[in-house]
């Protein structure tokens, strides 16, 4: 049985730099911070967990790829090496069409990138990309219909055709985005809560080692007076 492989970056090389630089900014402004002011709260530590977890996907973007494996009988989907989403699959029969579409990028009427990308849309809406960023339109249709192609290849089932589709998602690619958003949201409020945690922990460890000074000038107080009275004397 004939299968096809595509392998892709899961992200273009350019948002893995900018985010890199972002990173390493950072990075050199915390350790500054540390070596200048190692004794000043809050410290770095609150935000290293999730600043860890900010360098992972910066990781991410830099190295992985998407890799489609596509046979007759259905495809999947999958990022690696580092996990980012769990691995995606639609059997042949759930498969509504292969698609192509435009995706523009637009911010406060400036256009950032625009490419054409090509997938496949399933019975329940979800919409997988298997090929993307294209530069033109012919190359995203070209990409769907070799999908297309192996796809047809079962007997007996009914073709599958290759659509133009919108920007927008259907209903149900929308909530599984919302979904994956919200989980890496709460991973990323569950580092920012151990920072907390872990900075409270260093801050009383060092409030119990450093004597209370009240005690301190107390203590003092009390050699320098029996000394005075050891030797007969009360000036102070």
């Amino acid at each position: 049985m004939e299968k096809l492989k595509i392998r892709q970056r899961w992200m273009s090389l350019p948002w893995g730099v900018i985010t890199l630089v972002i990173f390493l900014v950072l990075l050199v402004v915390g350790v500054i911070s540390e070596v200048k002011h190692p004794d000043e709260r809050p410290s770095v530590h609150l935000v290293i967990p999730a600043f860890a977890l900010y360098g992972y996907v910066v990781l991410a973007l830099l190295v992985n790829w998407r890799t489609t494996v596509v046979q007759p009988d259905g495809l999947s989907v999958s990022v690696w090496p580092l996990w980012v989403r769990p691995p995606r699959s639609l059997a042949r029969d759930e498969i509504r069409h292969c698609f192509f579409r435009n995706v523009a990028i637009y911010d406060e009427g400036t256009l950032l990138e625009s490419y054409y990308a090509a997938g496949v849309e399933a019975v329940d809406g979800q919409q997988i990309e298997f090929s993307a960023p294209h530069d033109t339109l012919e190359a995203a249709f070209g990409a769907a219909n070799q999908i297309a192609d192996v796809l047809n290849r079962k007997p007996g089932q009914e073709r599958i055709e290759v659509r133009e589709v919108g920007q927008i998602p259907e209903r149900m690619e929308i909530m599984s985005t919302i979904l994956l958003m919200v989980f890496w949201l709460a991973l990323f409020l569950a580092a920012i809560f151990l920072g907390v945690v872990w900075e409270s922990r260093i801050w009383l460890q060092g409030s119990r080692r450093r004597p209370c000074r009240r005690r301190r000038y107390h203590w003092q107080w009390k050699m320098r007076l029996a000394m005075l009275q050891k030797h007969g004397g009360w000036r102070l």
